[in-house]
């Protein structure tokens, strides 16, 4: 999973068909201290610099969301037809960081 921040939303004229009705947001990573996660850190760790998840909660830009990227959690909340693993599971009301975490 990630935290993320919703930066945007992705719009295509044609799709896959059982994308059809899905809102997709494309989301940018945070890293430990929440500062987007820059390029060549994201490179050095594995994770990416944008994310584009299936949103079936509502969430929008500025949001804060948790992003599953397992097959299962996706099948347990947006189900098994949704062709991504890429799914908002979570909007973010409250964060609270231990500060001798966050660097």
């Amino acid at each position: 999973m990630l935290l993320g921040q919703v930066i945007g939303s992705v719009w295509g004229a044609r799709q896959a068909t059982r994308l059809d009705g899905q809102r997709l947001l494309q989301i940018r990573p945070l890293d430990a201290a929440l500062q987007p996660a820059s390029s060549a850190r994201s490179a050095s760790s594995g994770r990416p610099s944008l994310v584009v998840a299936v949103d079936q909660l509502g969430a929008g830009p500025g949001d804060l969301v948790l992003v599953t990227r397992s097959s299962r959690c996706r099948d347990l909340t947006a189900g098994p037809a949704i062709p991504t693993k890429d799914v908002v599971l979570a909007i973010v009301d409250h964060l609270e960081l231990d500060q001798g975490e966050a660097g």
